[in-house]
């Protein structure tokens, strides 16, 4: 009886199968592997700078006098949905809407805060679903939801606003108005800003002296901006807030995402990610030489005239902080990808002699938030800011006096 043995280039070929479908098969793990805290890479070490700060005389803006001493306010809050007017009434939002938080039990006028929201879409309680180095977070994180009961239980009030760019929160304006995106500026944030405390200071319940702006992320970046020059403006806080313009931060991030994701063999994700970088580079080149500024290269109709705008804004980050005239608190963490915690160390030494303090907080990331993980507390479990975050907050703000030195 005659047997036929397997054709050599057929076992080959089988081979070949094998071995490329067990390479996808450990490239798609890889990919999927959270980023590891090991892989990151060098970073500063975690720090407070508070060499500059003066005292004040009188009651910090979280705190009210009880007897002979300022306490810090623990009261119960009410919430009021409002609208306030935009300077920017030729592009399609006459007005914005917001959450106003007002504390309860108080008497008298009160400081408040305006919330300066991330990049991106942001609705006024800026969700958020993760981070460079965490995409997926295991519950979304309620940013300024959870920043305005905080600040809102201390006595402050607190305005957060849906964001101009967030179509979902302006869908009447969106849909019957003709929207030209090439008037687009990345300083219409910070005229929405301007507006918002434009706003807080003819609300009755507010103390229009005693304003602070807070920014986180990208908001971070543009409160020295907004408050600058600004005699209303008592305090100023950057929660994980850049120095960078968005060219270097957006090829930045990928490129030592990409470098991250190669410490831990993930050689596709590495790949997709200098994929991205190199394609932001080729828009941002265009900005060398003569370019047509309505180009859209960079995505979500944001234009090449907006960029550079947004890199002249950006690039005086460093010397707006410089120069402010009143408190100032900027807060990192250590783990933070999106924004280097580098930017931490360097205004650390720009502000020294400064009436400013800069936190770098260890173990915390862009977010800043608990490092609890969702097997520990369950997948249902509520994330919340650090707890170390939030003393560095409570305690500047109570820090900031009526009178200054």
């Amino acid at each position: 009886m005659r047997t036929w043995g397997v054709p050599r280039w057929l076992k080959l070929s089988l081979l070949g199968y094998v071995l490329l479908t067990a390479a996808s098969l450990v490239l798609a793990v890889l990919a999927e592997l959270p980023t590891r805290e090991s892989s990151l890479g060098p970073a500063p070490s975690a720090f407070v700078m508070r060499d500059g700060r003066r005292e004040g005389i009188g009651c910090g803006l979280n705190q009210h006098l009880d007897g002979a001493r300022c306490e810090m306010i623990h009261t119960s809050t009410r919430a009021e949905e409002v609208e306030f007017d935009s300077r920017l009434t030729e592009k399609y939002l006459p007005r914005l809407h917001g959450t106003l938080t007002l504390p309860e039990g108080l008497d008298g006028p009160r400081p408040a805060v305006v919330l300066i929201h991330g990049s991106g879409p942001q609705t006024r309680d800026e969700i958020a679903s993760g981070e460079i180095t965490r995409p997926d977070l295991h519950a979304p994180f309620l940013v300024f939801k959870a920043l305005a009961k905080i600040l809102g239980e201390q006595g402050l009030v607190v305005l957060r606003y849906d964001k101009r760019s967030c179509v979902s929160c302006y869908e009447r304006a969106f849909k019957h108005k003709s929207v030209d995106f090439t008037q687009f500026r990345f300083s219409d944030f910070a005229d929405d800003a301007r507006d918002a405390l434009d706003y807080l200071a003819t609300r009755p319940e507010v103390d229009s002296r005693r304003l602070v702006v807070l920014g986180h992320s990208q908001g971070g970046m543009l409160a020295p901006h907004v408050a600058h020059g600004d005699s209303r403006v008592a305090a100023v806080v950057s929660l994980a807030g850049a120095t960078q313009n968005m060219m270097q931060g957006i090829v930045g991030q990928l490129r030592e995402m990409a470098t991250i994701r190669r410490r831990q063999w993930d050689v596709y994700g590495a790949w997709i990610l200098d994929l991205s970088a190199s394609k932001y580079e080729a828009c941002f080149s265009r900005l060398q030489g003569a370019y047509d500024p309505t180009d859209p290269c960079m995505g979500g109709g944001i234009t090449l005239r907006a960029l550079e705008e947004e890199k002249i804004l950006a690039d005086s980050t460093s010397d707006t902080w410089a120069d402010l005239a009143c408190p100032a608190l900027v807060v990192h963490g250590t783990l933070d990808r999106n924004v280097h915690p580098r930017v931490a160390a360097d205004l650390a030494v720009r502000l020294r002699t400064r009436d400013a303090e800069v936190h770098l907080i260890d173990g915390t990331g862009h977010l800043l938030d608990e490092r609890v993980e969702a097997e520990a507390t369950g997948q249902g479990a509520e994330i919340r800011f650090d707890p170390r975050v939030v003393a560095a907050l409570s305690a500047f703000l109570g820090s900031v006096r009526s009178e200054r030195p």
